[in-house]
């Protein structure tokens, strides 16, 4: 490529993230009870089998600690990985998963929501069981908002009451929990999976870092810190040896690279505009130095991205910055 007399050295900011589902396989359970009732229970026995299975498959459990890494750096491991999560706060998470949990040395996340806790709700833990849990080490507690309602905007809302309701809703889980459990609350599970940008805007203003959604991991797409996918384990699955070897099928062992850029558009056949003109993906990858990230992207992971758009002003940026220099 040729070059000007004069030295060029630009400099410009992207979004970049490895697919969040990419080598986490995010599973959310919610009820455990020896005669399940309802789709979303299942039986401790088939939980034991779960994790036997997830372990058999080759997968490791992560703890919420090591899953935020992931989705904070991107996940470069060659081991397909596991984060089981447990939404809601069902006594059978104390009663029945809970002992299996602590026997198998397995991590989990449970998504509480205080009211149901706090108002002693029939059939929910207390708060004595969830501190006895959170200081196993092998339970991380995080919310799952104050009364479980919608953090859409319901019809007929008013914008102003809508924000209101979120904010009580956010600041008051996040508040109750963390005096609860003595640490910070950072993440956010969606009652129903429903959210909006505006949810994610005063999540984050609260100091949540991760929302997880109730999108499935297989609809592969842009996954942002604040829409992590979970695939919902229910009633039916006595086995999830098939999910586990699926996700190892679709995924493989390298995860897909997913970018989104401010300020320019690039679509995986023409150059960055206003860059190089006529730059093909292979001499970007050639020219491109590639600061703070896990790893440098191959020229394979370039060339099989479909689609990178111009990401709005008003959509909030949630992905860690990444410095492109070329010169």
């Amino acid at each position: 490529m040729k070059k000007s007399g004069l030295f060029l050295s630009i400099i410009f900011v992207v979004l970049v993230c490895v697919s969040v589902s990419a080598r986490v396989l995010v599973l959310m359970y919610h009820q455990f009870d020896p005669n399940p009732r309802s789709r979303y229970a299942i039986s401790p026995s088939n939980f034991s089998r779960h994790i036997d299975e997830i372990r058999d498959e080759g997968f490791n459990i992560l703890t919420f600690d090591e899953a935020a890494d992931r989705f904070e750096e991107g996940d470069t491991s060659s081991i397909p990985e596991v984060l089981i999560t447990m939404d809601d706060g069902w006594a059978g998470v104390y009663d029945y998963a809970y002992p299996i949990i602590m026997e198998k040395e397995a991590p989990v996340v449970a998504f509480i929501y205080p009211r149901a806790v706090g108002l002693g709700y029939r059939g929910f833990i207390d708060w004595e069981e969830i501190r006895d849990m959170e200081s196993s080490g092998f339970v991380n507690i995080q919310c799952h908002a104050l009364t479980h309602c919608s953090l859409k905007k319901y019809s007929g809302e008013s914008t102003l009451a809508f924000l209101w309701r979120l904010e009580g809703e956010l600041y008051a889980s996040k508040y109750i929990l963390e005096n609860e459990i003595g640490r910070p609350v950072t993440a956010l599970a969606y009652p129903f999976g429903a959210y909006s940008s505006e949810t994610h805007s005063v999540a984050r203003r609260l100091g949540y870092k991760y929302g997880f959604s109730c999108i499935n991991p297989f609809n592969r797409g842009t996954f942002t810190r604040m829409t992590i996918p979970r695939y919902e384990v229910s009633s039916g699955m006595t086995s999830i040896r098939s999910l586990l070897k699926r996700f190892k099928d679709v995924y493989g062992e390298t995860p897909p690279l997913v970018m989104e850029q401010t300020g320019v558009f690039f679509d995986g056949r023409s150059s960055p505009r206003g860059l190089a003109a006529g730059m093909s993906v292979r001499e970007l990858a050639g020219q491109v130095v590639f600061v703070g990230l896990p790893k440098s992207p191959s020229y394979d992971e370039l060339e099989g991205l479909s689609l990178i758009h111009i990401s709005e002003p008003t959509r909030p940026l949630y992905i860690s910055y990444a410095v492109f220099c070329l010169k």
